[in-house]
């Protein structure tokens, strides 16, 4: 149990005194807050003739444990409920040989190294039949492992590289052995390094993007950004220039404007104007390109007839050329608001995701997300989690009773002083 207004509990130590005042001086006719009145009344119906002998009469405890209850109402209590509990079990029966780890991993030679991990779950020394199949390759030969009892037996095999990985594990002879399954998936991922000023929207940018890793050092990058410089001459993978100093060959840079509305910009459809709209970007400052000399860059944006966002053909020439792309204008917050849009999120993600395609990036292993894992030993533990109930707000409760009682103090007070003053005495009577 806590409370929301603790403070309010002080409220406590004034409710004391008063009914404290009212009990010992009952016929005191001076009133300090109303409810003191009828404690007063309350008081003086519990006063006998002799101020020897007194008693507590029943209004003024109903009033007292009002005024009490009123004074917890104000600091609302609230009753928490038990946290939530995981609660493990286990099944009735436990497999004698479960599956304890199975990854593979590709090395620079192109074989896959396998590494597979048996767990023995009974008090006997087990002797586990395992077969590896990998698709295209042929399967290898079956092999029988001897494991002490509760713990494990491991081995690693090579092989050829292969799309799909299976494994076929059980007791020896047993008839029904249990299959899991590694497939080969590509990961997309780059390090991206930045040449040039790094603005903190860019790097904020580079940081969110779940397929881009910012490095230092342009060496170790598998994507390079130059902004506001040109693409190193001996630079052979994928880049971003912003804004570049200089026009690429067969271009030549147009003139510039001030204060432009791309209201009027389009694109030819592709992946990377996809879902971007750039009618609202605001640009201060504004050098487009102009063609001159058949150049090989395909524009991606233009304005009016001059081109604003190129990227380069990677399938022109003779031989395959990194994919690069070139936006005309700096991009950076004091000329643009277009880093401040959604659309420079969905730009930026269409350009990476263009220049670092989907077959690139380390290859790896992973389990379907649909296998049964019935064969893992961590499947043989099941998990409940019991649903958190609501707080339980006591307040409303407690001014309810606290009125209740308040009315019924005041009743028996009226009715028990009917005939008398505050002090007890009889009243007056009227002249006639």
């Amino acid at each position: 149990m806590g409370f929301e207004s603790p403070w309010n509990l002080l409220w406590l130590v004034g409710v004391a005194g008063a009914a404290v005042f009212a009990l010992l001086r009952p016929a005191r006719r001076r009133v300090v807050v109303p409810t003191l009145r009828l404690w007063i009344a309350a008081g003086a119906e519990s006063q006998s003739a002799s101020h020897s002998r007194k008693r507590i009469a029943l209004p003024w405890i109903l009033l007292l444990l009002g005024a009490v209850l009123a004074a917890f109402a104000l600091s609302k209590p609230v009753i928490h409920p038990p946290a939530a509990k995981d609660i493990t079990t286990t099944p009735a029966k436990l497999q004698p040989i479960t599956l304890d780890a199975f990854a593979a991993e590709m090395l620079p030679s192109g074989q896959v190294e396998i590494f597979v991990s048996l767990r023995n779950n009974t008090g006997e020394p087990q002797k586990a039949a395992v077969k590896l199949e990998a698709v295209p390759n042929p399967a290898t030969p079956e092999r029988d492992i001897t494991i002490a009892p509760n713990t494990t037996g491991a081995f690693i095999e090579r092989i050829p590289t292969a799309s799909i990985i299976e494994l076929t594990f059980g007791r020896a002879g047993s008839k029904n052995p249990t299959k899991s399954q590694l497939v080969q998936r590509s990961q997309r991922e780059a390090k991206v390094a930045v040449v040039g000023p790094l603005s903190g929207l860019l790097r904020r940018y580079v940081s969110a993007d779940d397929i881009l890793q910012l490095t230092p050092n342009p060496k170790d990058a598998d994507v390079l950004i130059a902004n506001g410089l040109a693409i190193p001459a001996n630079w052979t993978k994928p880049a971003l220039s912003i804004n570049p100093p200089k026009p690429l060959p067969g271009w030549r840079r147009g003139e510039t404007m001030q204060n432009v509305v791309l209201i009027s910009a389009h694109g030819a459809a592709g992946p990377i104007l996809k879902n971007v709209d750039l009618s609202a970007v605001a640009i201060r400052k504004l050098t487009p390109w102009i063609p001159i000399d058949n150049p090989t860059q395909i524009i991606v944006a233009r304005l009016g007839a001059d081109a604003i966002i190129l990227r380069n053909d990677p399938a022109a020439g003779n031989t395959p050329s990194p994919r690069q792309v070139y936006i005309a204008f700096d991009c950076s917050a004091e000329n643009t608001n277009l880093p401040l849009t959604q659309q420079y999120v969905v730009l930026m993600g269409n350009i990476f995701r263009w220049l670092v395609p989907a077959n690139t990036g380390q290859t790896i292993y992973e389990r379907p997300a649909n296998e049964n894992f019935a064969a893992d030993t961590s499947s043989n533990f099941i998990k409940k989690i019991e649903q958190p109930r609501e707080d339980f707000q006591l307040w409303g409760y407690l001014t309810a009773v606290a009125i209740l009682l308040w009315l019924t103090g005041w009743a028996l007070v009226g009715v028990a002083g009917g005939g008398k003053t505050a002090s007890g005495n009889p009243k007056p009577k009227e002249r006639q």
